[in-house]
């Protein structure tokens, strides 16, 4: 389960409830005036006018104006309205399901409640049924993070495990409790069968600044393959024109001879596309472009589809300025025309 969420929650909860204790209980007192303001001057043989400031008696000012508290009262009433946020009530409802929309059963529910004051909070477990639902009721704190897992399944950043607001409400990490008819949805990602899979696992790569080409090998991650499984890289930067703040100009290329790179967005997807490859992809990076923020990395995720009509997917992160090098992380399936890209260590096929 994702502890950030909690983290944040508790976080947030401390600082609204000392910021509601010192304002509760360091509030200046307003003292009440009980002075007459004084008449206006009478014409001689006319009865003096009374205005309603005229009239306003110490006893009357006293039953019409509020009565300040007491720093006894104060804190009393700041514990009051603590104990009230952090045992606000709950009735949660969610539904756990896979990337394809399908009921998750028998996934694993953890519940950790904000219940208590600079203390770990309580914790319940729960299982999703058959349409993958579950519920918990009868509890109550400030908030509540909840997460879901299950064996088979990776879990989705900010999809499998989200916090919610009770007693503090509702913010950028705190989202309104779900209902019955509407509950929380949580996604779980299923896994596919695992292939025995090519790994090259984070290697640096050296590249020459002035552009020249560099091919690795995804079967063997050695350099000075030109071959069916090569993948190109090639950097051109221009450090000698740097600005005033160390910026440059420079671009970075990937390439496949006689096969493509593809984005690959969803972190979510293991099974590579068959279509939409492109030949070659250049990144570039500005000094002087106010769109782009500048840095001296660019990092990306591909689908490479090989020249013999193998897969694999990638992870690259290039850097620049000073040692010019990429660091490369692959996965490739040995078997032509096998999409399946799904990894698991105990059937690694590792590169030599």
């Amino acid at each position: 389960m994702n502890r950030k969420h909690l983290v944040v929650l508790l976080v947030a909860l401390a600082c609204a409830v000392v910021a509601l204790l010192l304002m509760l209980t360091h509030g200046e007192r307003t003292e009440v005036s009980s002075s007459v303001s004084p008449s206006p001057a009478s014409t001689p043989g006319t009865p003096p006018s009374a205005s309603p400031a005229s009239v306003t008696s110490p006893r009357l000012a006293a039953a019409i104006s509020p009565r300040p508290k007491s720093k006894v009262e104060a804190r009393a009433e700041a514990v009051k309205m603590v104990q009230t946020i952090f045992s606000a009530p709950i009735s949660f409802y969610g539904k756990v399901q896979d990337q394809f929309g399908q009921p998750v059963a028998g996934a694993s529910v953890e519940y950790d409640v904000v219940d208590k004051f600079w203390q770990e909070g309580s914790k319940y477990h729960g299982t999703s049924d058959a349409d993958g639902a579950f519920t918990i009721a009868n509890i109550g704190g400030a908030g509540m993070v909840v997460g879901v897992m299950k064996d088979g399944y990776d879990s989705i950043n900010g999809k499998s495990s989200q916090s919610f607001g009770y007693g503090m409400g509702v913010d950028e990490y705190r989202k309104a409790p779900p209902t019955q008819d509407n509950p929380a949805i949580f996604v779980l990602r299923k896994k596919a069968k695992a292939e025995p899979l090519i790994v090259v696992s984070s290697r640096q790569y050296d590249l020459n600044p002035n552009g020249t080409l560099t091919d690795i090998s995804l079967a063997t991650g050695q350099v000075g393959s030109n071959g069916p499984d090569a993948l190109q890289f090639s950097c051109t930067t221009h450090e000698e024109s740097k600005d005033a703040r160390g910026r440059f100009d420079w671009t970075f290329d990937i390439s496949v001879p006689g096969g493509g790179v593809l984005d690959r967005n969803d972190d979510t997807q293991f099974s590579a596309p068959e279509q939409g490859y492109v030949p070659q992809e250049q990144l570039s990076m500005k000094s002087d472009d106010p769109s782009q923020r500048w840095s001296w990395e660019l990092q990306r995720q591909y689908f490479v589809k090989l020249a013999d009509g193998r897969y694999a997917r990638v992870s690259v992160t290039a850097y620049v300025g000073g040692r010019t090098f990429v660091v490369l992380e692959s996965y490739m399936n040995p078997n032509p025309g096998d999409q399946n890209l799904e990894y698991d260590p105990r059937v690694q096929a590792a590169a030599k």
